[in-house]
């Protein structure tokens, strides 16, 4: 942890020398690594209580809309503020491209849902169908969709192990893995009584 914490200290600060010049500043931080940077003065104003620099910049600067409104996880406040963010653009197989037209191997699949690659002509089609006939629907209180039944039925059929009888569809990894501790309480409660309360992990 230590080499990786030097690593990206080391890697922040050769990026902001390559943007040229030195500016010590404070920054209040939820890491050491982010307790002091060095910054250029033009990269000094990150105070939350002053306008947010994208008021400064018009939608169509090209230096990727520094200062923007969202809310990004792993990324510290100050990098929000004050360091341009890598806007993708589009997607072709593997691969995504920035506003700027610059090429990147999407090695993390977008993070978890495009496994298959951007803009797939088959899951295009599929999901272009879907949306035009019903775009979402839920499955509290015994409801469902077509779609979804089938999909069940489709795994459920890759699958020998017989007691493995039902589906269940979630948006996100977060939500499969709390279900699934909710439902191993569940049968433990079931089959042994009550215990003890799993309250974290």
């Amino acid at each position: 942890m230590a080499m990786i914490s030097r690593l990206l200290r080391s890697t922040i600060k050769a990026a902001i020398t390559a943007q040229g010049g030195f500016h010590t500043k404070h920054i209040p931080a939820v890491s050491s690594l982010q307790e002091h940077i060095v910054r250029n003065s033009t990269q000094a104003r990150y105070n939350s209580t002053e306008a947010s620099l994208q008021n400064d910049i018009p939608a169509t600067d090209n230096r990727g809309f520094r200062g923007h409104d969202m809310l990004a996880p792993f990324t510290a406040g100050w990098q929000s503020t004050d360091v341009d963010p890598l806007i993708i653009e589009k997607s072709e197989g593997s691969y995504v491209y920035d506003i700027k037209g610059r090429k990147y191997l999407d090695t993390l699949a977008g993070l978890w849902c495009t496994a298959l690659g951007g803009n797939e002509p088959r899951l295009v089609d599929a999901a272009t169908k879907q949306l035009n006939t019903l775009p979402f629907y839920h499955s509290f209180w015994n409801r469902t969709t077509k779609p979804s039944l089938d999909l069940a039925k489709e795994l459920l059929d890759m699958f020998t192990a017989n007691k493995m009888a039902k589906a269940f569809f979630t948006n996100s990894g977060s939500e499969a893995n709390d279900t699934q501790v909710l439902l191993i309480a569940f049968k433990l409660r079931v089959a042994c009584g009550p215990g003890p309360v799993l309250s974290g992990l």
